[in-house]
């Protein structure tokens, strides 16, 4: 480092040497020959209109020269914006001289900054990436993002095995995206028995009621019902008394369940008997053999009418017309 310092000094001196010659050398007499050294600095700049100035000095002696700076086609113009470049389309520009008024247009290059928005979003699930999908909003140019997967199952519940009072029961819990599943035990339930084991211990009747015993399959624990009387049914009438001319009859209707309660209603009396006008007597003189008159005789008819006790009202009508005949 001072050795770089020494060198910068020592020729710091020699430039200043030298510049105290140049000057000795241009302040000499006219008729003495020298050289002066010119430096050209731009003192006004030529223009589309007008021309300007290049000044020469020497460094030595500061003698100054001008020169004309031709007129350039160096424009001063002014810009301005027609249309916009976006990401994917040039812009244009119109650019007027200020000067002279020259005019012309100027494309303005794309600029590739795309104006990216969310256009999209594909949730992802619990094992399966989602996506994100840009779109920008001057140009079709898109891209995505990866959603990593959210490893959070959706999971519907449905009971494999209901709990009893002496077993506990299972819940299936499944992934509806992926099939993943787990159990949960679902606690014994107390009150949760089964009485399907039925048992009579009294048989119910008619008027009295009686009992069932219910025991529960899984715990043996057991309730006793009441089992209401069934009731009397009365369904079938018997004649328990035959009507005759000379009283009314009785019906009864026993219970079915063979209970001893029955219900009884009369037969009406059968009118008076009226024999016939003539004695009935068989064709073949009291014997019975013959057919008389209709579809079992006359003297049948009578003699059935004896043998039924006169129960048959229409069988009684039926021996006086045949023995009218």
């Amino acid at each position: 480092m001072k050795s770089k310092s020494v060198l910068r000094a020592v020729a710091a001196m020699l430039l200043a040497v030298l510049l105290l010659a140049a000057l000795a050398a241009c302040g000499e007499n006219n008729d003495t020959a020298h050289k002066h050294n010119y430096i050209e600095k731009v003192t006004k700049p030529a223009t589309c209109v007008e021309e300007g100035v290049a000044t020469y000095t020497c460094y030595g002696c500061g003698d100054t020269y001008t020169k004309p700076i031709p007129v350039s086609d160096m424009h001063k113009y002014k810009k301005t914006v027609i249309k916009e470049a976006t990401c994917a389309e040039d812009g244009e520009a119109s650019l007027l001289c200020e000067l002279c008024g020259a005019t012309k247009t100027e494309i303005i290059p794309a600029t590739g900054n795309h104006m990216y928005v969310l256009k999209e979003i594909q949730p992802a699930t619990c094992v399966q990436e989602g996506k994100e999908i840009y779109q920008c909003q001057n140009c079709d140019s898109t891209f995505e993002d990866a959603v990593p997967p959210t490893g959070k199952h959706t999971y519907e519940s449905s009971v494999t095995k209901t709990p009893t009072c002496a077993t506990p029961g299972t819940t299936l819990f499944k992934c509806t995206v992926c099939g993943d599943t787990y159990t949960e035990d679902i606690p014994i339930d107390p009150n949760k028995h089964e009485y399907s084991k039925e048992e009579i211990l009294k048989q119910a009747n008619c008027t009295d009621a009686g009992q069932k015993k219910l025991t529960c399959i899984y715990c043996g624990d057991f309730i006793v019902e009441t089992l209401p009387p069934i009731g009397h049914s009365f369904t079938k009438w018997t004649v328990y008394r035959p009507a005759t001319t000379e009283a009314p009859g009785e019906e009864r209707c026993y219970c079915d369940h063979d209970c001893g309660m029955y219900e009884s209603r009369e037969i009406p009396q059968l009118p008076p008997e009226e024999g016939p006008e003539d004695p009935v007597e068989p064709p073949d003189g009291g014997n019975g053999g013959g057919t008389g008159t209709g579809s079992i005789g006359t003297v049948g008819a009578w003699n059935l009418l004896k043998l039924t006790g006169g129960q048959s009202a229409a069988l009684l009508r039926f021996a006086r017309q045949s023995a009218r005949q």
